[in-house]
């Protein structure tokens, strides 16, 4: 956390730059939720998250619903913030190879 009164900048909506439809959604209490887009259909995850350091951050995806079922879908990312706040890029880990992701805060309209 950057101070007792500053939300970590990881907390907010976020959109993957490659597709605007796979969405992170995380909130302040270590708690989210993702909903990732594929070929195959919608993923949907319950997401936590700690914080390893002012702008790293380890995020744990624990399956809701995809199309082919739970079985070896969970998985973790590692992730850095940008200076900024507004982008956020993750590597995953998991049993499976996943790509890399790129995320951008999407615009606050209020």
């Amino acid at each position: 956390m950057i101070n007792a009164f500053e939300d970590p900048p990881i907390v907010g909506k976020w959109e993957l730059d490659l597709n605007p439809d796979t969405t992170l959604d995380i909130e302040v209490d270590g708690d989210g939720d993702a909903t990732i887009i594929s070929t195959i259909g919608e993923h949907r995850y319950d997401v936590e998250w700690t914080q390893e350091d002012v702008d790293e951050f380890e995020l744990e995806f624990q399956c809701e619903q995809t199309p082919m079922g739970c079985v070896d879908a969970d998985f973790k990312m590692d992730c850095e913030t940008s200076s900024t706040g507004n982008n956020l890029d993750c590597t995953a880990r998991s049993l499976w190879d996943p790509p890399d992701f790129e995320w951008s805060k999407e615009d606050e309209e209020e």
